[in-house]
């Protein structure tokens, strides 16, 4: 048997560092936020969340504010209430930490989208990006034995989706959740043309020919593109909002509180903007970064 030639070895190692299906990696250029609808009213984005999570959680920051009124304000409210229930249950049912089960789909990162609607109230969108696609799939099948409901499943541009609602609910478009998980992507709305817009937006960015009337996302924007640049690397947490998404809600703002200085510069400030984007770090304390686009 001959010893295999140098070039066959290089060229066999450049097969296989690039070959997504070994990896299991994603499209050259991905990114979570090219998931996200390019009319998104609101964003807010953790990058990195399985390493600069637990560095919030201890940060004195978090602290201090655990011992303030407003934390225990926000703890008193009964949405807040399920969502620590929510919490502590899991916990009990998988014997770790919440955190170390987040970590299995937030790994990466996370990004909650907010969606204005003229005829209907705002509705979010929660997308992530897990560590690895068997990571997510380990995890969306715990949470159906945690949560077991009943469970539609749906096809778009030959992209499987699911629909899930309790099963004692008579009304089968009360309580539903709609949710897809792409390659390590994963989507969650109560939406289904949130689901549907997402896996139209993962197809055009990851098809290698052009797709006749594509939607735009999040990252082909100039107004999120060049804010998210500007951005120092270290501000991880980001929240990026468009006012002219939400000119009917800024409009009963200002009409409501008219008289109030505050409210006027804050209304000028708002509507000569076209879009805003805020950064935060956590160490010592909280140090942010507010970037407009006028």
């Amino acid at each position: 048997m001959t010893s295999p030639h140098p070039r066959q070895l290089i060229l066999l190692l450049f097969f296989i560092i690039t070959s997504p299906i070994l990896r299991g990696d994603d499209p050259a250029n991905f990114s979570l936020v090219r998931l996200v609808n390019a009319d998104a009213g609101l964003v807010l984005r953790l990058q990195d969340f399985k390493h600069n999570a637990p560095l919030l959680l201890d940060s004195h920051w978090l602290k201090a504010f655990r011992n303030s009124p407003v934390h225990a304000g926000l703890c008193a409210s009964g949405d807040v209430k399920k969502i620590i229930n929510a919490g502590k249950h899991i916990e009990e049912v998988t014997g770790e930490p919440l955190l170390a089960y987040l970590n299995t789909i937030f790994g990466e990162d996370v990004i909650v989208a907010l969606y204005p609607d003229d005829e209907r109230s705002p509705y979010g969108v929660l997308y992530t990006a897990a560590e690895s696609e068997l990571a997510l799939q380990q995890s969306i099948a715990r949470w159906k034995r945690l949560d077991p409901q009943l469970s539609v499943t749906y096809k778009h541009l030959n992209t499987e989706y699911t629909a899930r609602r309790p099963q004692n609910d008579r009304n089968s478009d009360s309580g539903r959740l709609f949710y897809c998980s792409l390659g390590r992507y994963f989507i969650l709305s109560d939406r289904e043309q949130a689901i549907r817009s997402a896996i139209e937006l993962y197809v055009t960015a990851t098809s290698t020919t052009e797709q006749p009337d594509s939607r735009k996302s999040l990252a082909d924007t100039k107004g999120y593109s060049l804010a998210r640049e500007k951005l120092p690397a270290e501000f991880w947490i980001s929240v990026y909002f468009t006012p002219h998404h939400w000119k009917r809600a800024l409009g009963h703002l200002r009409d409501k509180n008219a008289d109030e200085p505050e409210v006027k510069v804050l209304n000028h400030i708002l509507m000569h903007s076209q879009a805003m984007m805020l950064g935060l770090r956590f160490q010592e304390g909280v140090f942010g970064q507010l970037l407009i686009k006028p």
